[in-house]
């Protein structure tokens, strides 16, 4: 899977993760802080994640995803 793909997956999870409309901005800025440390990782998987979870805190946001 591409970044983009995993990317689109976790946007389509953030709901399910976080279901509570209240807990979003504070779950965003959790996940914000932990993200660069694991796009900028030379092992794919934390890459990975990083992708995963960046389409996460964008779906929290209110982003859509192409």
């Amino acid at each position: 899977m591409t970044g983009h793909d995993l990317s689109k997956e976790g946007a389509a999870m953030a709901p399910v993760l976080f279901p509570n409309i209240a807990e979003h901005h504070a779950a965003r800025i959790r996940l914000l802080k932990r993200l660069r440390p694991l796009l900028n990782s030379p092992e794919p998987f934390k890459r990975d994640v990083g992708f995963f979870l960046f389409g996460v805190t964008e779906a929290l946001r209110g982003a859509r995803h192409a």
